[in-house]
């Protein structure tokens, strides 16, 4: 054991502190690392889960000779083709117009993406599947009435529907990338480009540059995000014969004998393009030298619309209505109406059937278990190793804890959910797990864990490390000093860390969709179910909005809890009586 502390750069533990730093580390390589491992070994086993291994790549061969492989393949390539250049394209023009222009809309674009972002992928998708889905869909009746004709040109299941509505998703997911780096582009770059005689394309050419590593990582890690989207595909796309690597691991678990061993094949081949995808973003980062620019604030980069000022005004309020006003309505709009297509009267018929539903109501208490235990387990488990990161003595042991900690990142929901099954029954004292709640636990929590470690990191790095020795010195015990000066100074970012994880738990399909069973299900699994096999969209759409409200419910807790917390963000204290460190970047 000592020698592995030393190899990788960590303290010998030597007291309780140092016993805390070892058991997290043991924690760390049982939930994250070994799954992984497992992973592995399961692509080998080539037998049946619970049963004596069949070494050999058997599982290999079947996973690519299955008949919808290359299909699947070429459809995943082609995804990716149309969905990231698009999304990577309009997150940009979005973070320019949020950051540099005079449009007088531009504050609209932060709070659309963010709140887009935010809801599950499963909401989004059912909302436009609502929208129009051939000749039906409340978008298509709308058009037909206002047309005085059977007029329904939408059709959101298909092909050209799922690259839409991925195109929407993942530009949010850029523009949350994009748009930090993007704010510290300064004037005098402009004008430096201006001066040297520099045209528009001069000029834009140098703000790409300049962003070129911010570019680089957005664009692996939204063709990672691409690679892996399970919901939307499976939603949009299943019922036309729509199929990507993902969905076709969740078909091989599906057929009527599950090929375990095939699927985990698959998965481990997403891991390895992940992995080239990564390597391919260092290259890319590391072919150039970059330079982090730092300005004032009253030196950043103004953009002046011109004539243009209408038109870009317009593109944000299309953007807002469409990327959140449509799906928003479709869910409200098919949740009030009696049955699909009839408008004559509006009931509140589906709410009451669903929460009268035991059933029903039985997911929702699992779900609000499962989302607030998972939550807080993802954010108490990020600060933790935070800290240990912080105490690691070389260079190494930090890589190793960021490693581990982001790990999860690059693991879709099914492959992370395969990941657990083989970490639960390759020993027989653990096989007892496969199939309980507390597995499910223990895989969702995990799922969320970059989540929170990344919002939690940022903002822990702000905070000066001389406020705890302070205390320390003056006899604190650093657990005491933890709690009364790091926790209160974090608390904003710790709430939002804890809201966005307990709201992605909540949404996620895949993995109750793996390790969920008729006596374990969640609410987004009951929604699939209504809406995919029983038909039943007024109550699928009834139960998406209850759960929408209840996110915003939650939000509004949390941002109370915070202002009580933390006096210095009432809006109406004077920023001048706000401590420096509550306008720095700690609040975000």
């Amino acid at each position: 054991m000592t020698g592995m502390f030393r190899a990788w750069g960590t303290s010998v533990p030597r007291s309780t502190s140092g016993y805390l730093s070892a058991l997290l580390w043991i924690i760390a390589a049982v939930v994250v690392v070994w799954p992984v491992v497992a992973l592995v070994i399961g692509t080998l086993w080539d037998s049946a889960v619970g049963m004596d291994p069949n070494w050999g790549f058997g599982a290999f061969q079947r996973a690519v000779n299955s008949p919808r492989f290359f299909p699947a393949l070429l459809t995943t390539a082609l995804f990716c083709i149309l969905v990231v250049p698009s999304s990577v394209f309009l997150a940009l023009i979005l973070a320019t117009l949020s950051q540099f222009s005079n449009a007088r809309l531009r504050w609209l674009i932060s709070p659309t993406l963010i709140i887009s972002y935010t809801i599950p992928p499963l909401f989004y998708s059912v909302g436009y599947a609502l929208v129009g889905t051939g000749r039906a869909g409340a978008g298509n009746d709308l058009l037909s009435y206002l047309a005085g004709t059977s007029f329904t040109p939408l059709n959101l299941t298909s092909f050209a529907g799922l690259i839409f509505v991925s195109i929407l998703r993942a530009t949010a997911y850029v523009y949350i990338l994009l748009v930090g780096p993007l704010s510290t582009v300064g004037q005098s770059q402009d004008e430096a480009a201006r001066i040297a005689g520099g045209g528009s394309w001069v000029r834009l050419t140098m703000l790409v540059s300049t962003l070129k590593p911010s570019i680089a990582a957005a664009t692996v890690l939204v063709t990672i995000g691409t690679v892996q989207v399970f919901d939307a595909v499976y939603i949009l796309g299943s019922n036309v014969n729509i199929y990507t690597l993902s969905t076709l691991t969740y078909g091989l678990l599906q057929q009527q004998q599950a090929d375990f061993p095939a699927a985990t094949a698959i998965g481990t081949m997403l891991l390895a393009l992940v992995a080239v995808l990564i390597l391919l973003q260092n290259f890319a980062t590391r072919s150039g030298r970059f330079t982090t620019v730092a300005v004032k604030p009253e030196a950043r980069l103004r953009l002046s619309l011109g004539p243009w000022r209408p038109v870009f005004e317009i593109f944000i309020v299309l953007y807002f209505v469409f990327s959140l006003l449509v799906p928003v309505c479709s869910l409200l709009v098919t949740s009030v109406i009696p049955f699909p297509g009839v408008y004559n009267s509006f009931t509140f018929a589906n709410y009451t059937r669903i929460w009268s539903d035991t059933t029903i109501l039985h997911a929702a208490m699992t779900t609000f278990i499962l989302a607030n235990s998972g939550a807080v387990a993802a954010v108490v488990f990020a600060m933790m190793m935070i800290r240990l990161r912080a105490r690691q003595a070389r260079e190494s042991g930090r890589v190793l804890v960021d490693v581990i900690m982001l790990a999860p990142k690059v693991m879709h929901g099914i492959v992370t959910a395969l990941a657990f099954i083989w970490a639960v029954t390759i020993f027989s004292a653990t096989r007892g797990l496969y199939g309980t709640g507390f597995l499910m636990f223990l895989a969702l929590t995990v799922s969320v864990v970059p989540v929170s470690y990344l919002l939690i990191s940022s903002a822990y790095a702000q905070v000066d490390s001389s406020l705890e020795h302070a205390a320390r010195i003056s006899g604190s015990h650093p657990l005491h000093a933890q709690l009364r000066i790091q926790v209160p100074l974090l608390a904003p970012t710790l709430a939002n860390a804890w809201f966005l994880s307990a709201v992605f738990i909540a949404g996620s399909l895949d993995i109750p969709l793996v390790l969920g069973s008729v006596n374990l299900r969640v609410i987004a699994t009951t929604v699939f179910e209504l809406y995919s096999l029983s038909g039943d969209y007024g109550a699928a759409a009834a139960l998406l909005v209850s759960m929408l409200i209840v996110f915003a419910i939650t939000a509004l807790l949390v941002r109370g809890f915070v202002l009580l917390i933390r006096a210095d963000l009432r809006p109406w204290r004077s920023a001048r009586t706000r401590p420096a460190l509550a306008q720095g970047g700690v609040t975000a």
